[in-house]
């Protein structure tokens, strides 16, 4: 069975359980081609809402994890070349460096010097994001770029996007069985889709 979460992405920038300012203030950002570090806590929709702008603008995603660089020559590597060629379609880029987090490990051997030297001279937009933007090692990372907060989803946001995947899924439900499961997930919206799913699996919420 397909995980919901992703059956359910949101398909366009009007799907999205995210405040208009944050997602206007990083279109800005991506149309000028700069560098910006989304930062918020799990399921906060930091990946999805750059995967929608994408789409909604027509720009050719390079998707990439922090956590597989583990060294300088990692990060030239893969982000440099990115940075560095043109799009196979002509298209605009978006640079997408997911879990930066990841990066600052004891493994690290000078990844993040590296990625703040190519941040300086980038051809395409770059996002980066992070669920502690504060962390000592990506901090040099968090002064060259614009930081975008995300707060985790309201339980109103979260409890209207379970009710869609229920009627979608024709699951009976009853409203306060929703709130109950939005309240315990603190804002993560992934968690509550996937605690949906777990719990539909007779039909019916119990």
């Amino acid at each position: 069975m397909k995980p919901w979460c992703e059956k359910y992405k949101p398909k366009s920038i009007e799907d999205l359980a995210i405040s208009e300012k944050y997602i206007g203030k990083l279109k800005d950002i991506i149309s000028r081609k700069g560098v910006a570090m989304v930062a918020g806590p799990t399921g906060c929709g930091k990946t999805s809402v750059v995967e929608t702008i994408a789409k909604d603008g027509n720009y050719e995603l390079i998707e990439m994890n922090a956590s597989d660089f583990r060294n300088k020559d990692g990060v030239n590597s893969v982000v440099g070349n990115s940075l560095e060629q043109q799009s196979l379609f002509a298209k605009e880029k978006i640079i997408l460096v997911d879990e930066l987090n990841g990066i600052s490990g004891n493994e690290d051997r000078g990844g993040v010097q590296a990625l703040c030297k190519l941040m300086a001279k980038n051809k395409h937009a770059m996002v980066l994001s992070a669920e502690d933007p504060d962390a000592d090692k990506i901090k040099s990372i968090k002064k060259k770029s614009e930081v975008v907060n995300f707060e985790g989803v309201d339980c109103e946001s979260i409890v209207n996007a379970l009710k869609k995947i229920c009627i979608s899924e024709n699951i009976e439900f009853e409203e306060e069985d929703l709130k109950i499961i939005a309240r315990r997930v603190g804002g993560d919206l992934r968690a509550a889709i996937n605690d949906l799913q777990i719990h539909s699996c007779f039909g019916k919420l119990e």
